[in-house]
């Protein structure tokens, strides 16, 4: 939950120059709206991406210099989504980024938490790091499955608020109806894709029925 004057006053913290505002997306399923993800990222690659990535589904980019500063952000006023991705630097000290993490629990246990790092030797989606993150990704990030993964995210907080018997930040069901919302083929369109399909049946049959008359020849 973000404090509202986040929302009300972003220009000089919503980063990538030129990124979309929330309602200016040209997305087509804009399913982040309402949200608002911090980014402690300090790879300027990867922080393009994010950026351009949250604001084109509707959500606000809000860059955070320093996991520390993240307290600040969070009260409870405000009912808001909001999502967290935080850069593990190369020489991070593990212990420290426990702690901060921890912290981050604490202060927003509906908020989820996704680890990002040179370091880390794999892709981790498990619920086995529940306590600090809801998922983990080796950098450079996989842009093909990265909406795969803010959903998994997103799936593993809430049982992680589950098991805690803490308020979800979100409501996981709404997130995934948004996320479908114009997907769906219409109903007129796969009828005619179906009848437009029955004119081979007859060039499938006489097919068949070649190859069971030449196998009959050549054993007979």
């Amino acid at each position: 939950m973000l404090m509202g004057s986040i929302k009300d006053s972003v220009a000089d913290r919503v980063i990538l120059p030129g990124a979309a505002l929330p309602g200016q997306s040209s997305g087509e399923h804009q399913w982040l709206r309402d949200w608002t993800v911090l980014l402690c990222v300090q790879n300027n690659e990867e922080t393009g991406f994010l950026a351009r990535w949250v604001s084109d589904r509707g959500g606000l980019p809000v860059r955070v210099g320093a996991c520390r500063d993240m307290a600040r952000f969070f009260t409870d006023s405000d009912p808001s989504p909001s999502m967290i991705i935080l850069e593990v630097s190369d020489n991070a000290d593990m212990s420290d980024v426990i702690d901060r993490c921890l912290e981050l629990r604490k202060l927003a246990p509906g908020s989820p938490i996704i680890l990002i790092s040179r370091n880390f030797s794999y892709d981790d989606f498990s619920t086995s790091r529940l306590e600090i993150c809801d998922a983990s990704l080796r950098i450079p990030i996989l842009r093909s499955a990265f909406e795969d993964v803010v959903l998994l995210a997103m799936t593993n907080n809430a049982q992680y608020c589950e098991r805690k018997g803490k308020a979800q930040g979100f409501d996981l069901a709404t997130v995934v109806q948004h996320m479908t919302e114009g997907m769906a083929e219409p109903v007129e369109d796969h009828d005619r894709l179906k009848r437009s399909g029955w004119w081979i049946i007859p060039f499938m049959l006489l097919g068949l029925g070649f190859w069971a008359t030449l196998l009959v020849l050549l054993f007979w």
